[in-house]
């Protein structure tokens, strides 16, 4: 009697701690005309059937979606042919590349393909999807047929537990066992410290009751936590990273790690990459913006999200990873609006001193795109000496032309902040944060005004703490600038030796990049001093625009 009493009180504490029974999301749905969406694959485990399937959710949401005869799905009409053969990018990774819960012509890869006409966008990406499963497949691929122009693999935190195939992956994705044989690769680390591939069944033995009880719910998601913690999933994934740029580079494809999701988990393994030499983007949207989900399926981006990964993608693609292509066209179409875009971006990102002339005239040409004024403002916000009354006109004509750009906000208040006029720059920035949450250089100029301002209608010193910290762990406390601006924050709320401490690891990190460091030190004084800084910013920054 008395354990049936402990179990049932336990079970209530479970309920009212927010666990429920085990159910599975998304398991109520029908698929036309196969009854199925996978096909059993020898190496990948699964992979989509070929054709046209409808696929509808709780007998209300329908969409479909269009798959080859290799299973990729399709990024045009499959009537539109092309002679000769346009270069091809790849695109790798899971659901939300997939264009998983959305139509064929919503999906990321078919609006890439409208952005980049001059190339055949391949989407080899998959629901459920490792990043395991993308270097198998791009091994697989190069094996067997030419080469692409580019291949990119697009990342997200949430797929280290994939590449083990962990208990709670496998409890989430054993249900759809139904929509097809869902064997999956895995890979682990061995003793040696080398990677090891198999190969397991889709197959999650649940303890009993799991779907009854919310108390063996909460246990058993206890249980996978301390097998996930076990398990170096990171360094798995940092691994087949590294793997996949490595196959590219051995036959010579550009290819770059496209990270889309706004995590700091996820920026940090971008930054692995790029220590590593491996080509990064990041084409994150706002995972905290209801309209970015799509309300049938709340696991997966809406079209308004798949959109904005499309247009940050294209961007990256052809002004870094394909740069080389877009001088080519440039010098048989001196003229194209878009191509000096793409090279305006690059050449300012290197410091040429050519950028503006090509971004001049893609201002001229494309009145209605924001991201050329954006571009040509950013142009004169990064000169020495700064001119200021310009950067301003083009910044504020991006935002006319795109209230919702993050970056026109970001930008633009720093541009503010750094003429003195901190009360609007306060407004600009945070509302930059709004529209993109995790902005580490918005964050990190939003952090120094709240922290040193004068002005005390603007001084917010804890929230200031809290950006700072942010923007430092997202860039792994690389940037002297970020670190000065903590200790600053640090210092505002009274935790002075905190701040001294922050402050000469700002001056140690600035030194040993060869940066300016004496108002580091002049600061650093104040700190031992107990005293607070109040000014505006004062160099050492980095570039407006991060």
């Amino acid at each position: 009697m008395m354990l049936v009493v402990t179990s049932a009180a336990a079970e209530v504490a479970a309920r009212l701690l927010g666990y429920t029974p085990f159910l599975a999301k998304n398991a109520n749905i029908r698929v036309e005309p196969a009854g199925r969406l996978y096909r059993k694959h020898p190496t990948l485990g699964y992979a989509p059937i070929p054709g046209r399937q409808q696929i509808c959710y709780d007998g209300k949401y329908r969409w479909y979606a269009t798959h080859d005869a290799l299973g990729h799905r399709i990024t045009h009409p499959i009537a539109e042919i092309h002679s000769p053969p346009r270069p091809q990018i790849w695109l790798f990774g899971c659901s939300y590349t997939h264009g998983y819960s959305l139509n064929d012509e919503d999906s990321l890869a078919w609006r890439l393909q409208e952005r980049l006409p001059q190339y055949e966008i391949v989407n080899f990406a998959a629901p459920g999807y490792s990043t395991l499963h993308s270097v198998i497949q791009l091994r697989e691929a190069l094996a067997t047929g030419p080469a692409p122009r580019a291949a990119v693999l697009l990342y997200a935190q949430f797929h280290d537990e994939r590449n083990p195939f962990l208990r709670q992956r496998r409890k989430m994705v054993a249900p759809f066992n139904r929509l097809g044989p869902l064997t999956q690769p895995y890979a682990q680390l061995g003793a040696d410290g080398t990677l090891r591939v198999g190969m397991a069944d889709s197959v999650y033995r649940e303890p009993p009751l799991l779907r009854h009880s919310a108390l063996v719910n909460a246990l058993d998601e206890w249980w996978n936590r301390g097998e996930a913690n076990r398990t170096p999933v990171r360094e798995i994934s940092r691994r087949l990273l590294l793997e996949f740029a490595q196959v590219a580079k051995q036959r010579q494809v550009a290819s770059c790690v496209a990270g889309i999701q706004p995590s700091t988990k996820t920026q940090v393994m971008l930054e692995a990459c790029r220590q590593a030499g491996v080509a990064t983007l990041d084409i994150s949207f706002n995972y905290e913006r209801d309209d970015n989900w799509n309300p049938a399926d709340r696991w997966h981006p809406s079209l308004r999200a798949n959109e904005e990964m499309a247009e940050r993608l294209e961007l990256g693609l052809a002004s870094q990873i394909l740069f080389d292509d877009q001088q080519q066209r440039l010098a048989v179409d001196p003229t194209d609006p878009l191509t000096n875009l793409y090279c305006g971006v690059h050449r300012l990102s290197a410091g040429a001193g050519d950028a503006r002339d090509c971004l001049r005239r893609a201002a001229d040409s494309l009145p209605t795109d924001y991201r050329s004024r954006y571009w040509l403002g950013m142009s004169f916000a990064n000169e020495e000496p700064v001119q200021f009354e310009l950067a301003e006109r083009e910044l504020r004509a991006s935002i006319g032309l795109a209230p919702e750009s993050a970056e026109s906000h970001a930008s633009l208040g720093q541009l503010l902040s750094r003429q003195g006029k901190q009360h609007e720059a306060v407004e600009l920035l945070h509302a930059a944060l709004v529209l993109r949450p995790r902005m580490p250089h918005a964050e990190n100029e939003l952090a120094w005004l709240w922290a040193t301002c004068s002005d005390e209608q603007i001084r917010r010193p804890q929230e200031a703490v809290a950006l700072a910290q942010s923007a430092c762990r997202q860039t792994q406390g690389s940037i002297p600038s970020y670190l000065d601006t903590l200790a600053a924050a640090l210092a505002a709320t009274g935790e002075f030796e905190q701040a001294a401490n922050t402050a000469r690891q700002a001056l140690r990190l600035a030194q040993q990049q060869g940066q300016e460091s004496e108002f580091i030190r002049q600061r650093l004084r104040l700190y031992e001093q107990r005293l607070p800084y109040r000014s505006p910013r004062m160099p050492l920054l980095p570039q407006i625009g991060g």
